[in-house]
C-alpha cells in the first residue's frame, strides 16, 4: 500500500504540474507566491514548528478505523477512503502545481519532498490496511515510529538543507 501510495504521489504531482505548466503558470505563480529567494536563517524552531504541523497531517488517517469504527461499518469506510484520498491528492498536487509554475527554479527548496510523501504515504497506505481489519498495537507503533522520522528528516532538510539568506 505504502508503494502505491508513492506511485500515486509522484503521478498525481506530475499531473498537476503539468496542467499548471501548460496552462496557468503565471496565475499560479500570482497565487502561490513564492519568491524563490533565501529570506531565513534556519532555526530549531522551525524544525519543531514543521513537525507540529506535518505528523498530524500525515498520521491522521492511522487512527480513523479506532475513531469512527470504520472497519466495520461500510458507510463510514466509504466516507473515510474519500477523506483520506483527497487530503493525499491535495498535498500531493500542491507540490506539482508549485513545480508547473516555478519549474526547476523551485528544486532546491524541495530536498524534503521525497519524505513528507513516505509520511503521506505511510499514514495514508495504515489506512487503507486496516479498513476491515485493525492492525495491533505493536504495528500501529512502529509504523508511527517510521512515519515519524520520515516527517522529522523532511523538517530537518526543509529548515537546513535549502538555500538561506
Amino acid at each position: 500500500m505504502v508503494r502505491l501510495g508513492y506511485a500515486v504521489a509522484l503521478g498525481a504531482s506530475f499531473l498537476c504540474a503539468v496542467i499548471v505548466a501548460v496552462g496557468a503558470a503565471s496565475s499560479a505563480r500570482h497565487l502561490i507566491g513564492a519568491t524563490l529567494t533565501p529570506d531565513r536563517a534556519p532555526t530549531v524552531s522551525h524544525v519543531f514548528w514543521l513537525v507540529s504541523v506535518n505528523l498530524p497531517a500525515c498520521a491522521w488517517p492511522l487512527f480513523l478505523p479506532r475513531l469512527v469504527d470504520a472497519h466495520r461499518d461500510g458507510i463510514a469506510r466509504r466516507v473515510a477512503d474519500s477523506l483520506v484520498v483527497t487530503f493525499f491528492l491535495l498535498n500531493t498536487a500542491q507540490v506539482g502545481a508549485a513545480l508547473g509554475a516555478y519549474g526547476a527554479p523551485l528544486l532546491p527548496y524541495l530536498p524534503q519532498v521525497p519524505l513528507e510523501w513516505g509520511g503521506l504515504a505511510l499514514g495514508a497506505g495504515g489506512w487503507f490496511c486496516q479498513r476491515r481489519r485493525l492492525i495491533g498495537r505493536k504495528e500501529l507503533l512502529a509504523t508511527l515510529t517510521v512515519l515519524a522520522v520520515f516527517v522529522i528528516a523532511a523538517a530537518l532538510l526543509e529548515t537546513f538543507a535549502v538555500p538561506h539568506g
